[in-house]
Formats: structure tokens, C-alpha cells, sequence
């Protein structure tokens, strides 16, 4: 039995075969063709083993994501940066065979902990690497940081994509540094509105002192 916004799927060595909605059935060769084409028998003359999951077609919301541990940023003031950030997605699966084959059957993903741990570390790695495409250095972290969210944001969707789900939204709350590097960052600021060259300059400076 189906529930509303499910999908079932009868999977056999790693296949998504057959496939029904929402609603109650009783199981023959005439609703199972691709499976009963693959065991090579008419069904329910001989024993077989499959499984059936039931995949869950609506929006899955806040849901959270972050770095595990600090990400090295390699700056061109500070040379580098341990850089921590977290924030929020939602998810939909759109392609429910896909999902089976890719994740499940491929990969062998079935426990929620197990899915949100890959998904994670696709939001982390495309983090990592937008980044590094947005700024050079952290003191120019504040001025793209909506920039930032939304190159994150556009490369983990492609990245979702292949496996079948839409990245509904995807949020960024918080990126911080060390808390020597925001004080660094911090004396700067003050005067960065009337010289933006020397903010920079005093911020390089505090880094080479402390090196």
C-alpha cells in the first residue's frame, strides 16, 4: 500500500525495476513485467528475494548542513584561513529512479544519517570551491558574501541534479574565522571607509607580525 506523495519501487540486484503510486495493489505478472522478465519465471511459481522501498516524493525543509571541521582558504593577506560555515537546505526527489539507481543501488545509501551525510559533503565541497572562485582574500568576505551564497547555491544544484533531486533552496547563515583573524579584520574595518588601501594594509601587516 502506497501512501499519498509515495513512490514504491521493487529493486533486485541494485535495479530499480517496477514502480507504482500511491494506492493498494495485489502483485501478478501483469503489474510486475520488468520483474518478472528478470527472475525469467511467471510469477508465483517460484521463490524469490527483492526488495521494495517506498520513496517519499515531497519537499524535505530544513535541513542542515556545515564544514565538520575548520576549511583551509588559502589567502593572499593571511596566507591562510581556517573557515568555518553552516546554514540550511530543502530538497525534493523529482526523479525517483534515478535516486534509486544512483544513490541506492549504486552507492548503497538507505539510512536517512547515511543520505544527509552525502548531501552534506556536495554542499561543503561546492562551498569550498566557490569560495576560492568568489575572494582571494577574507577581508572581501562581507562584500560578496550574497555572491558567494548564490554561486554555492547554483553549483550544488547541478550536483543534485544527477542524482535525481531539486535543491529547493539552499541558505548560508553564518561564515567566520578564527577569532584572532576577526579581530585583525576588525581593526581594519574601522577605518576602511575613509582609506580602503590601508585597511588592507594594516590587516596584511597584523598577519605578518603574528607569523
Amino acid at each position: 500500500v502506497g501512501q499519498e506523495n509515495q513512490i514504491s519501487f521493487f529493486m533486485k540486484d541494485g535495479r530499480a525495476l517496477d514502480d507504482f503510486s500511491p494506492g493498494r495493489y495485489t502483485l501478478s505478472t501483469q503489474n510486475l513485467p520488468l520483474f518478472a522478465k528478470l527472475i525469467g519465471v511467471p510469477f508465483g511459481k517460484s521463490p524469490f528475494r527483492t526488495y521494495v522501498y517506498f520513496l517519499s516524493t515531497k519537499t524535505f525543509i530544513n535541513l542542515g548542513w556545515g564544514t565538520p571541521s575548520p576549511v583551509l582558504f588559502r589567502d593572499k593577506d593571511f596566507k591562510a584561513v581556517n573557515v568555518r560555515a553552516h546554514g540550511g537546505y530543502s530538497i525534493r526527489v523529482t526523479k525517483p529512479r534515478v535516486f534509486l539507481s544512483t544513490l541506492v543501488g549504486t552507492r548503497g545509501l538507505e539510512t536517512t544519517f547515511d543520505l544527509q551525510n552525502f548531501f552534506r559533503s556536495i554542499i561543503v565541497s561546492q562551498f569550498i570551491d566557490s569560495l576560492g572562485e568568489q575572494i582571494d582574500s577574507i577581508l572581501d568576505l562581507a562584500k560578496y558574501y550574497q555572491e558567494i551564497a548564490i554561486a554555492v547555491k547554483k553549483a550544488s544544484f547541478e550536483a543534485f541534479e544527477q542524482y535525481g533531486i531539486e535543491l529547493v533552496d539552499l541558505l548560508i547563515e553564518a561564515i567566520t574565522v578564527p577569532e584572532d583573524v576577526q579581530l585583525m579584520i576588525n581593526r581594519a574595518t574601522g577605518i576602511a571607509a575613509q582609506d580602503p588601501e590601508r585597511y588592507r594594509a594594516i590587516a596584511t601587516a597584523d598577519a605578518l607580525r603574528d607569523a
